[in-house]
């Protein structure tokens, strides 16, 4: 790294193994934002309310894997109300929540793919256990845990 001005000052040039900033960051007015006080980053926020705090109508945290070919994920908000996770390499919304908490899964649903002793219950508006899988004998109940 080379630093030759900020703010107009000279402060030295040459290569820095380390750089230490204290007192906050702030970086093309709120593009990067770190507040020193609460050691939360702000991106396009200079009020970061978790640790990490990304804001804007399309907020995504891409990941992507260097060990295999086009594996690429997309996690975020997707327009004004919409958090979405994103198959990038397959160009397809996965799971979809809405504001209105509408879930949308555009995907096959596997539950205990381990094959564990677990139950999996679905509840209706006055029916607790309106489907029911138990997992101990391999059972499917509807409006019935047995």
């Amino acid at each position: 790294m080379s630093i030759t001005y900020i703010n107009g000052h000279h402060v030295g040039s040459g290569s820095f193994t380390e750089v230490v900033i204290a007192d906050g960051l702030t970086v093309d007015s709120g593009t990067l934002f770190v507040d020193e006080d609460a050691n939360r980053v702000g991106i396009r926020t200079t009020s970061p309310a978790q640790p990490l705090h990304i804001k804007g109508s399309n907020a995504f945290i891409k990941l992507e894997s260097d060990a295999a070919a086009n594996v690429e994920w997309t996690v975020g908000v997707e327009g004004e109300d919409n958090f979405v996770i994103r198959d990038d390499s397959g160009d397809a919304v996965r799971l979809k929540i809405d504001a209105a908490g509408t879930t949308t899964i555009d995907t096959a649903v596997v539950v205990n793919e381990s094959g564990a002793d677990v139950d999996f219950r679905v509840e209706g508006d006055t029916d607790e256990n309106a489907l029911f899988v138990k997992g101990s004998n391999n059972r499917v109940g509807v409006g019935t845990n047995n």
